[in-house]
C-alpha cells in the first residue's frame, strides 16, 4: 500500500494539527459470543478481581493484558485473526480527513518497540505526517478489541508518556485547524497551552469531551470559560453529563457560551448542532441497517474527521456536518478504524459533490 492509494491531498491543500494524548496501535479480534464467553472465564482465573469480559462495553487496563490475551486464545485453541490498525480518537479522525484532501500533522509521544514502528508506518501509508511525535524509550499502548455485538476493550498502556508541554511553533505553521486529545484535560496547563498557543496564532481549534468521565467537572469547564475552543464535539449523552442540563439544547446553549459551534452526536438520530445562538437538529443521511453494522468503534472519531475536512475545504457547517454522517456511517460497515478501498472511493465521490461556501 503506497501513500497515494489512500488520499487525495498534496502540498497545496490546507493542514490540521492534532495534539495526541499519546499513540495507539489497535488489535481487533472477530469472536463467537460463546468464545468471548470462554476467554472470560479463563479470563476470571487469573485476574479474579476484573468483572467478566461479556459484559457490555467492557473496558480493562492492565499492563501485558495484550500478549496475556493472545496466549490465552492460543492455548484455548481458538483461531483469530487480528486485524491491526492505528488507534486513538484524533489520529482517527485524522485518518479520515486525511483521505479527503486535508494535509494532516501529528504531535505527540511514541515509543521505541515494533508497535510504536506499526503506528508510524500505518499512518505514514496514508500520507499522515508524524515528524513531530516525539519518540522516547519504552513500549508502546496496544488496545485489543475483542469484538461480538458488543464490544470488550482490552488495553495496555505500555509506558509512554504524555504529550511533551507543548509543541515548537514548527507544528502550528500553516495550520487551518489545531485539534487537542479530549483525553489531555486529564494533564494540567497542557491542553490549555496548546489551545492558547493556536489562539493566539488565529488558528481555529477543535476540542471534545470524549474523556468528561474520566476528569472532574469543574476542571473541564474550567478549561470551556478560558473561550479558547472554536468546535466543541460530544455525544448527546457527555453534554447532558457535563452541564447537568435536562435537555439537549440547553445543554448545547450552556457550552455554546464559550465556544463558536457545538457538535452533539445522537446516533440514530443525527447530530445537534450550536452556533450563533441558534440551535438546529439534522437527520441521518445514511442510516446504516442493524444487519450492516460491523463495529461501532471510530464512528464519532471519523464524524468529527469528516466535518474538520469539510471545514478547511471552506464547505458550508451544514455540508461539513452532513459529510461528517458520511463518513460515520462507513466506518462502523467495517472491521477496525481504517477504511476499506471501496470505501474511500464512495466517500471521495460524495465529498467532491460538495461546493466551498464562498
Amino acid at each position: 500500500m503506497t501513500p497515494n492509494q489512500f488520499m487525495i491531498s498534496n502540498s497545496n491543500d490546507p493542514s490540521i494539527g492534532f495534539a495526541l494524548q499519546g499513540t495507539v496501535v489497535d488489535a481487533s479480534i472477530r469472536l463467537t459470543p460463546a468464545q468471548l464467553q470462554q476467554v472470560s472465564d479463563q479470563y476470571l482465573t487469573f485476574r479474579p478481581e476484573e468483572q467478566p469480559l461479556h459484559a457490555k462495553d467492557q473496558r480493562v487496563v492492565d499492563t501485558k493484558i495484550h500478549e496475556a490475551t493472545h496466549a490465552l486464545l492460543q492455548k484455548m485453541g481458538v483461531s483469530h485473526e487480528i486485524l491491526w490498525s492505528s488507534g486513538g480518537s484524533l489520529a482517527n479522525s485524522a485518518k479520515a480527513a486525511a483521505k479527503f484532501g486535508a494535509q494532516c500533522v501529528l504531535a505527540g509521544m511514541t515509543g521505541n518497540d515494533s508497535y510504536s514502528q506499526l503506528y508510524r508506518q500505518i499512518l505514514g501509508n496514508q500520507g499522515i505526517n508524524t515528524d513531530f511525535l516525539t519518540q522516547q524509550e519504552g513500549k508502546g499502548c496496544v488496545c485489543t478489541a475483542l469484538l461480538t455485538d458488543d464490544r470488550c476493550m482490552l488495553t495496555d498502556w505500555g509506558t509512554v508518556g504524555m504529550l511533551p508541554y507543548h509543541p515548537t511553533d514548527d507544528f502550528y505553521r500553516d495550520q487551518k485547524l489545531v485539534a487537542v486529545e479530549s483525553y489531555l484535560a486529564q494533564v494540567p496547563g497542557v491542553p490549555s497551552r496548546v489551545l492558547y498557543d493556536a489562539t493566539r496564532k488565529h488558528i481555529p481549534t477543535v476540542f471534545g469531551a470524549g474523556s468528561v468521565q474520566n476528569v472532574q467537572k469543574s476542571d473541564y469547564l474550567k478549561l470551556l470559560q478560558e473561550k479558547t475552543i472554536t468546535y466543541f464535539f460530544a455525544t448527546e449523552e457527555e453534554l447532558l453529563q457535563l452541564t447537568h442540563m435536562d435537555t439537549l439544547q440547553q445543554a448545547a446553549k450552556s457550552v455554546g457560551q464559550y465556544v463558536s459551534t457545538v457538535f452533539a452526536t445522537r446516533g440514530v438520530n443525527g447530530v445537534g448542532v450550536y452556533t450563533s445562538g441558534s440551535f438546529t437538529s439534522s437527520s441521518v443521511q445514511d442510516l446504516v441497517p442493524p444487519d450492516q453494522v460491523v463495529d461501532k468503534l471510530g464512528a464519532g472519531d471519523y464524524f468529527q474527521g469528516g466535518v474538520m475536512a469539510g471545514i478547511v475545504k471552506e464547505f458550508s457547517l451544514e455540508d461539513s456536518v452532513h459529510f461528517g454522517g458520511l463518513c460515520a456511517a462507513q466506518i462502523i460497515r467495517t472491521q477496525g478504524t481504517d477504511l476499506q478501498k471501496e470505501q474511500v472511493k464512495l466517500l471521495r465521490k460524495k465529498f467532491e459533490e460538495f461546493k466551498p461556501s464562498r
